[in-house]
């Protein structure tokens, strides 16, 4: 059964349109944060898992169909967690849970350290708390990312943004990506050209803002004064927030955040293994509505 659905839009001050849109009819209040140059299609597997609850979905500014940044700090994080509060405002809505993927969950969690009277719960899925490229494909892929940005002039970008481009739709990209682990075998090709085909849409001036700024953001010291309750989901197989180096230790500094490691997890697990996501999300929010969670470590698939 099809997932009733309205669009909106948000207007920021400097004239960046944020597109917005709402699933479901019913049910406790969810809001989505999407990774980096991704947009609502990478959450379908695990949306359609959620019937029974209501689904704010919205795109980054150059992403999707929201606009470029007006201003460069409309493109940085603090603007993109303001974005998730007024979102509530907008739809009059008084408690969401925030589940961010990837770079979003540094928004979400960013969100829930700042409003945290906004947000029943936060979600932190295969991504970081810390600096985004500090630790992506093994630290010396995003170390070397982070630079040729920081350095990149600002026309240069468009160039690099038409490279990445031509570079996705080789054939070889998928063999690439596997054996760099972005992803595994539960991503099928036409999964991976949804990810492809909306990079080639993505404003790369906004872009290059969002990454610098997630780049240079740390919330690892502030996350053991979260109040809402956090989980925290990791991939051991993630080769771009992996769990030995991002997972497990965001929980050392959140010891009250649940953690839950996904074996056979990568960095394209909302594709294959959205059930397990899901489950593993809806059974953490029933837990902290009945205030009965706790700070374990669980292991799907294990049995």
């Amino acid at each position: 059964m099809a997932i009733a659905t309205r669009e909106g839009q948000l207007h920021r001050g400097d004239g960046t349109r944020i597109n917005y849109r709402v699933l479901g009819e019913r049910g406790p209040w969810m809001l989505l944060c999407n990774g980096v140059t991704t947009t609502h299609e990478f959450w379908e597997g695990a949306v359609q898992r959620w019937p029974e609850r209501r689904i704010i979905q919205w795109d980054y500014p150059g992403h999707g169909t929201s606009s470029p940044a007006g201003t460069p700090p409309s493109a940085h994080l603090p603007a993109l967690a303001q974005v998730c509060v007024d979102l509530l405002d907008t739809l009059e809505v008084e408690r969401a849970s925030a589940i961010g993927f990837s770079m979003g969950s540094q928004v979400a969690l960013l969100a829930g350290l700042e409003h945290p009277h906004r947000f029943d719960a936060v979600v932190s899925l295969l991504g970081p708390a810390g600096g985004l490229f500090d630790t992506a494909l093994w630290g010396v892929g995003g170390k070397t990312a982070a630079a040729l940005l920081e350095r990149l002039p600002g026309r240069s970008v468009h160039l690099l943004h038409g490279a990445l481009n031509l570079a996705a739709r080789s054939p070889a990209t998928y063999a690439a990506g596997r054996l760099l682990g972005l992803f595994g075998p539960e991503t099928s090709k036409s999964d991976l050209h949804k990810v492809t085909a909306h990079l080639s849409r993505v404003d790369a001036p906004t872009v290059r803002e969002m990454l610098l700024s997630a780049g240079a953001l740390d919330l690892r010291p502030r996350l053991a004064s979260l109040r809402p309750p956090l989980l925290i989901i990791t991939g051991e197989r993630d080769s771009f927030a992996p769990a030995s180096t991002v997972g497990r230790p965001m929980k050392r500094h959140a010891p009250q955040a649940e953690l839950v490691v996904l074996r056979e997890g990568t960095h394209g697990s909302l594709f294959g293994h959205a059930d397990l996501i899901a489950a593993s999300i809806d059974r953490f929010l029933e837990r902290t509505r009945s205030a009965s969670g706790g700070a374990v470590e669980a292991v799907p698939g294990a049995d």
